[in-house]
């Protein structure tokens, strides 16, 4: 196990693409975070997250559930980061191509987040 650990800090300290892209996650996580917390307050009861559902009362949801959100895109990031370093000894560069993907991914969701977070406050 002690093993695994000294690998992934190796990949982390010698390769750039990586050490970028997990500073510039973590710190895109840590603002997203501190935005939810310092409007936590001010949110409705309900607020419009579900857009793809017929308008009215079922595009609304709890202001929880827009936590939830954002820490199931924390998540999918972390096990897209963990599949990057897997691969990262035999496919240089499908592992960078999957941090990439999933950084992408994640910064379009937390955008979504924050964007419907300033709408209703």
């Amino acid at each position: 196990m002690k093993n695994y650990f000294r690998q992934y800090a190796e990949i982390f300290r010698n390769d750039r693409v990586f050490r970028l892209f997990l500073r510039a996650a973590l710190i895109l996580f840590a603002l997203c975070f501190f935005i939810l917390v310092w409007r936590f307050n001010r949110l409705p009861p309900q607020l419009p997250l579900y857009y793809s559902l017929p308008w009215g009362e079922d595009q609304l949801a709890s202001p929880i559930e827009l936590v939830i959100f954002s820490s199931s895109l924390i998540l999918f990031w972390g096990v897209q980061v963990f599949g990057a370093f897997i691969l990262y000894r035999k496919y240089t560069y499908l592992a960078r191509l999957l941090l990439v993907g999933s950084i992408l991914i994640t910064v379009l969701g937390l955008y979504s987040a924050m964007r419907i977070l300033f709408l209703v406050t």
